[in-house]
């Protein structure tokens, strides 16, 4: 994973400064100020190992995450609108409220990932892997879910109004598309 370098502007360079040092450091930053939202919006952090980093609550829009391991990560709350996560691991993240309208999740890893209530509205799902996701509640309208996995996931009450559900797989065992 590469180190986080750049800034194409508008992230706190505070905040900035405090990720740059680490996961650990970052999450015990976030525990001194819980107070804070941290503003990352427009930060590359591509290919950047963020596992289990706590990011509930930040202000990621257009931020840069692509191929990005945040897997164990607590998006809760957070906005990422616009945000580029292609390819990016999201296995067991939590991203229960957050807002994913419009962002590029594309061959992204979100098995077992909660997306409970989260906005993915206008969002390219397409190949992601969302194998035991919990979807429940969330407004996937318009979202583009071309090839992806939804084996095992909760979609109870989601909205998948006029979703692009092309080519999706399911198990059989799975309830994945009931209640919609």
């Amino acid at each position: 994973m590469k180190a986080i370098t750049e800034v194409k502007n508008m992230a706190n360079e505070n905040h900035l400064q405090q990720l740059k040092q680490g996961v650990e450091h970052w999450n015990a930053w976030r525990k001194l100020h819980s107070e804070i939202r941290p503003d990352l919006s427009r930060a590359n952090l591509s290919q950047a190992n963020l596992s289990g980093v706590d990011f509930s609550r930040a202000n990621l829009v257009n931020t840069d995450l692509s191929q990005a391991d945040l897997s164990n990560a607590d998006l809760s709350d957070t906005n990422i609108g616009f945000a580029d996560l292609n390819g990016a691991n999201l296995s067991n993240a939590d991203l229960n409220n957050a807002d994913l309208s419009a962002i590029d999740l594309s061959n992204a890893d979100l098995s077992g990932a909660n997306l409970s209530n989260a906005d993915l509205s206008g969002a390219n799902l397409s190949n992601a892997d969302l194998s035991g996701a919990n979807l429940s509640n969330a407004d996937l309208s318009g979202a583009c879910l071309f090839g992806a996995t939804l084996s095992r996931a909760n979609l109870s009450n989601a909205n998948l109004y006029y979703a692009d559900l092309s080519e999706v797989k399911c198990s059989n065992d799975s309830n994945t598309l009931a209640n919609n």
